[in-house]
């Protein structure tokens, strides 16, 4: 069954069971492949990881975002954001080591995403029969925006991990008309 997705995002309805889903594949990821809990964050968080760097729960300056794209009856990008500090103790976590090389970081970060992509439109609820997923995409910095294209709708998870924040956001482009 070939599920719609024209504006589903932007309708209410599916925005709840797209945020539930979305909550859920980054837990069970997180849990499942790096044995961490991950905690859901506060309104708050938004506003903190865009105003200031550092320690205590914020974004540090160096930002890490890695982004896996969606092709088919889901079309759009699923991203994960956190600090460099963060993103190397999930590497240590995962490679189960004390060093990390920054190669390493961005290999462990894309497999993250992409097997959290992945859990996403494979549901439990199931959001995409057939959608593909591209090969993770890194970027790192301090000063940079993502930007979504018009006639999309994003949806942007906060949570917290051993006190550091990470972010998930999913944003779907509108279907072409048929």
């Amino acid at each position: 069954m070939r599920m719609a997705v024209s504006a589903a995002l932007l309708k209410s309805d599916n925005r709840a069971i797209w945020r539930d889903a979305l909550e859920r594949a980054a837990v069970e990821v997180f849990d499942a492949l790096l044995g961490i809990r991950l905690e859901p964050g506060v309104p708050d968080d938004a506003a903190r990881i865009h105003r200031h760097g550092g320690s205590g729960g914020r974004l540090a300056r160096r930002i890490i975002t890695v982004m896996v794209g969606l092709a088919g009856d889901l079309r759009g990008v699923l991203s994960v954001s956190c600090s460099k500090v963060v993103a190397a103790g999930i590497t240590k976590r995962m490679l189960q080591t004390d060093h990390t090389s920054e190669a390493q970081i961005w290999d462990v970060l894309g497999e993250v995403c992409n097997v959290m992509a992945g859990r996403f439109k494979n549901g439990p609820p199931r959001i995409a029969g057939s959608c593909a997923l591209s090969a993770p995409t890194v970027i790192t910095g301090s000063n940079y925006t993502q930007h979504t294209l018009a006639g999309s709708g994003t949806l942007k998870q906060y949570f917290r991990m051993q006190g550091d924040l990470i972010l998930i956001a999913l944003t779907v482009h509108k279907a072409p008309a048929s």
